[in-house]
Formats: C-alpha cells, sequence, structure tokens
C-alpha cells in the first residue's frame, strides 16, 4: 500500500471518536491490507518527475545515499553518484506496451476529497497533496485487469526481472538526455561517459546547477 494510503488510515484510527469507531476502523484497514497484499504482486509502476527545468531539490532527495552504520547507527549522506534520465510524456506513452497506462498522479486531501478506496487504479494514481511538488508521472501496468488479454498477461508475466516488469522498451529512442549529478566528481562524470558510449546513448552532461 502506497504510504500516503497508509498514512491516511492510521491517522483515521488515532483520531477515532469512540473505542467502537476505532475497532471498525482497524478492521477495515486490516482487510484492506489483505486485499492489497493478494494484489501487490500483480501492479508493476515506473514513476518519473515532471517538469520543464532541474531543480536542486530533487538532486538533494533523490539524487544521494544514506549508509546507516550498524553499531552508531549515525547516518552518512553522500552524493553526487547519481544521473537524471529526461524524455518526454509522448516519448514515454508511445514507447511503451499498449497495454501500460501512463498519466500524472493526482494529490488530494483525503479528508475533504474522495477516491474509491477499493478501485486499486486510484490508490496507485493518488497521492496525499503535501507531496504535490513531486509533480508525478507514472507508467502503470497490472496482471489483474479482467479485460486484459492472456496474451498481454502472459507478456507481463514472461517479462519480469526479481519480480520487476521489464518490457522490450526502445531506451536509445526514448531517453532525450543523460545529466550528470552537480555535485559529481570527475572519475563519476567520466564513468558515465564511458558507458553512454558503449551502449551508444547521448552523450552526458553536466548539470546546469553545477
Amino acid at each position: 500500500m502506497p504510504d500516503a494510503q497508509a498514512e491516511f488510515w492510521k491517522e483515521l484510527i488515532e483520531k477515532s471518536e469512540t473505542p467502537q469507531r476505532r475497532e471498525q476502523n482497524q478492521n477495515n484497514f486490516n482487510r484492506l491490507l489483505e486485499y492489497v497484499d493478494r494484489f501487490r504482486a500483480s501492479w508493476f509502476v515506473s514513476c518519473w518527475h515532471q517538469n520543464p527545468i532541474e531543480n536542486f531539490a530533487f538532486w538533494r532527495i533523490y539524487g544521494r545515499e544514506e549508509t546507516a552504520c550498524p553499531s552508531c547507527e549515525r547516518v552518512t549522506v553522500t552524493s553526487g553518484e547519481s544521473v537524471a534520465i529526461t524524455t518526454t510524456f509522448d516519448k514515454l506513452e508511445s514507447l511503451l506496451p499498449a497495454h501500460i497506462e501512463v498519466g500524472a498522479v493526482r494529490y488530494v486531501n483525503y479528508q475533504t476529497e474522495g477516491i474509491n478506496r477499493l478501485n486499486m487504479f486510484d490508490y496507485v494514481m493518488h497521492k496525499r497533496d503535501f507531496y504535490q511538488y513531486e509533480c508525478e508521472v507514472r507508467a502503470v501496468a497490472t496482471t489483474t485487469d479482467t479485460w486484459m488479454s492472456g496474451a498481454v498477461r502472459d507478456h507481463i508475466l514472461a517479462n519480469q526481472v526479481q519480480g520487476s516488469y521489464a518490457p522490450p522498451v526502445n531506451v536509445k529512442a526514448m531517453v532525450g538526455e543523460v545529466v550528470i549529478h552537480p555535485e559529481a566528481k570527475q572519475s563519476f562524470r567520466e564513468e558515465i561517459a564511458a558507458v553512454c558510449k558503449k551502449h551508444a546513448l547521448p552523450e552526458p552532461r553536466l548539470s546546469g546547477l553545477a
């Protein structure tokens, strides 16, 4: 279950007005968790950030690695060894198989706006409104839709890598740019350049925020 949905239910349980309502909300949440777990292995989501310009905050959030010391639990944060792959919405939609749905995530206030909580696609395509800064686009595939043909379901099952769905995609056509972290060291830049050259990808460029 997405974190935002879990947080909503936990908050709902915490703020229950009576013990009876708390128990009812907890039971509903438990049943929903069981429902989600049954379908977890059948849903595959690829997440993208949609923005016409670079955002240094996003390099900070997604372009860093946190390592916790097992003895003292101190967290060490390193950044600089990451890249951003750019494309367009149209390329993403046209180059992925037709059975993959592509769309923008809708951000809602669950206290004032409702969604169909028994519709798994709504769960995938909605998040709490304080995540709006993510401007997220998601590509979604599932084997649970009743309209889906057996051939499509077989295709999804046959193209899985370590539990993830990896459909054949023309990567060279999809990739617009390979952008290197603004704080990347020279050795990392050279490593990425070599990888791009080996696979005939666009020559990487250093972030304009460097």
